[in-house]
């Protein structure tokens, strides 16, 4: 076998990634009869050619011998990959929504795996699969074992394109193939591809795409990207779509328009014809009013309709097959939502009180992640969700209940103002939480074992906590991340014990107006990896036992006073305690 992966390495060119994907496919290959098999396949696709290129190289071959070994399955999912742009950083959590809505993600059943999982867990596994064979790359600065976002490499990713567009997988169409005015060409898109992606580019200061160009009768996929990654302003964010229209598109399945700028703001009523859709996006798109065919979209998986602010129909109800549910940052207040059928959600995301029941809430028991906004509570009472919601929602994962802070916010903009609450009681049954946000007035933090024993996140915002909140916060035994923000105390001075923080890997201290000291002993946060401090005024100087924790690799430091800053740079009076940080960003 050493000689044989010796020969095979050889065929490599040098090129690290061929290496590393000879070494993923090997990996899965445990005998020596499967190992010669691999040699006699890279020597056969040498000789006759893979068909990579017309300079059909060594390199190209070791590809396309990973990708022939790919269960069918994989191999679509290797190939979907396809629809992104060049350099695009994928999120995996819509990434796993695509495959599922497209149909190639099997079940437990038809790949042979217990029961028990759901289709998200397999979409999972199969990512996972492609990474261990280095034909996906993700980022390996990830403060999580959680995989949230992958790359894939150039070279790899014409493979893709190559083999995509002669299966007849995916067709991409380019900015190049635009008009000078932007526009795609006004013939109809007649081609037999089941997938289109179209990546959409600045053309004189807009960018633009005439959708109504699309009609081809066996789209299955229709994705747009902005490839305007870095917006200057908001108003830089949307693309103007054209002629907006779904005509001859009935078998689609997924449709993503995030950013889209739709004229008028009305979502084009022929949308309802799309009975055959499982995915349909207009995140972050110029769309104040949705409509009521929405409801003949039975089919529904994902529906993300995070706009600012809109009208939604009460048709929502309707679709019993939703999973991921993201409703817009506002509603207008003529809107109200019926969604208690809805019991295969596991995700709600901005659910808002007066615009939504709470009471439907105990029907969500399949619910991982919910978001509730416009949080209240009634005269007498200290509940801003029933206390018994937790005997409901006994798989959630992911809970944020607060206000429009998680949209950029300031503390005076919010409306209502926060409530104060019993966190004891807000946070009893919920044995399966591991991230928790609130944007809540909070009368007293409880004991450390009154927490949730999963947790690993922690995001606190106008709390206005009278007490150091460090003493029980650092005792948290799996706590990986923790963001205190907006005034989330008022206290003046914050203390960190030794052996405190014994897994936090992130600390970001934002807009702590009244916070002067920060004491930290030695030994505290061992683990810690990025640190931010951000308009805290008030704070005069770092704790110089940072020093001791070795393990920091990056440093942000933003809207401090400039002597704060002007200690910390090389030179200054407490530079000895950050010399040791491989990355320092100050604004």
């Amino acid at each position: 076998m050493e000689e044989l992966g010796k020969q095979m390495v050889g065929y490599c060119a040098g090129l690290p990634l061929a290496i590393r994907v000879l070494g993923g496919l090997l990996a899965t290959k445990h005998t020596l009869r499967q190992w010669r098999m691999v040699a006699e396949n890279i020597q056969t696709y040498i000789t006759k050619g893979s068909g990579y290129g017309e300079d059909c190289s060594a390199v190209s071959d070791v590809l396309s011998l990973s990708y022939d070994d790919l269960l069918p399955h994989l191999k679509q999912c290797f190939l979907y990959l396809g629809h992104f742009p060049e350099d695009y950083e994928i999120s995996v959590d819509k990434l796993i929504k695509f495959w599922i809505a497209d149909g190639i993600v099997p079940s437990n059943q038809d790949i042979g795996r217990g029961q028990g999982r759901t289709l998200e867990d397999v979409a999972e596994s199969c990512l996972e699969e492609l990474v261990g064979r280095s034909m996906v790359m993700v980022d390996t600065s990830e403060l999580s074992s959680k995989i949230f976002s992958c790359r894939m490499h150039d070279i790899m990713r014409d493979l893709c394109l190559l083999k995509a567009e002669r299966e007849g997988f995916l067709h991409v169409i380019n900015p190049e193939s635009q008009e000078p005015n932007g526009e795609v060409p006004s013939s109809p898109y007649a081609g037999e591809f089941r997938r289109v992606a179209v990546h959409v580019n600045r053309v004189k200061g807009e960018k633009v795409f005439n959708q109504g160009w699309i009609r081809s009768p066996h789209l299955r996929s229709l994705l747009y990207f902005n490839r305007i990654v870095n917006y200057i302003s908001a108003d830089n964010r949307n693309w103007k779509l054209l002629e907006p229209s779904f005509k001859g598109l009935k078998l689609l399945r997924v449709l993503d328009l995030e950013g889209a700028d739709i004229k008028g703001g009305n979502f084009p009523r022929d949308v309802g014809k799309l009975i055959h859709l499982r995915f349909l996006s207009i995140k972050d798109g110029n769309v104040s009013r949705f409509p009521s065919s929405l409801g003949n979209l039975r089919m529904l998986q994902t529906l993300d309709l995070r706009v600012y602010d809109a009208h939604v129909p009460d048709v929502i109800w309707k679709m019993e097959s939703l999973r991921h549910l993201y409703l817009p940052q506002r509603c207008d207040d003529t809107t109200r939502l019926q969604l208690g059928n809805l019991k295969n959600l596991q995700t709600l995301v901005n659910f808002q009180v007066g615009i939504c029941c709470l009471r439907d809430l105990f029907n969500f028991t399949n619910l991982r992640k919910l978001t509730v906004h416009r949080c209240s509570i009634s005269k007498g009472s200290k509940e801003i969700i029933p206390a018994s919601l937790s005997h409901s929602l006994k798989l959630l994962e992911s809970l944020s209940l607060g206000g429009s802070f998680e949209f950029g916010a300031t503390e005076s903009s919010l409306k209502p103002k926060p409530p104060k609450v019993d966190l004891t009681q807000l946070l009893l049954g919920y044995d399966s939480l591991s991230k928790l946000v609130l944007y809540l007035g909070i009368e007293k933090l409880p004991d450390y074992q009154q927490f949730p024993h999963e947790i690993t996140s922690l995001t606190l915002g106008v709390s206005k906590l009278e007490e150091d909140p460090m003493p029980i916060l650092e005792k948290l035994p799996k706590l990986r991340h923790l963001d205190l923000r907006w005034n989330a105390f008022n206290v003046r001075k914050i203390v960190c014990s030794r052996q405190g923080f014994p897994q936090l890997i992130s600390l970001s201290l934002f807009v702590l107006k009244n916070l002067e000291e920060w004491k930290m002993e030695e030994g505290a946060m061992l683990n810690i990896q990025y640190l931010q401090i951000s308009v805290c005024n008030k704070l005069k100087r770092l704790p110089s036992a940072i020093r001791f924790a070795k393990t920091l690799k990056q440093l942000t430091i933003q809207g401090m006073p400039k002597a704060f800053k002007d200690r910390l740079v090389e030179g200054g009076e407490a530079f000895y305690i950050v010399q040791h940080v491989p990355s320092i960003i100050s604004d």
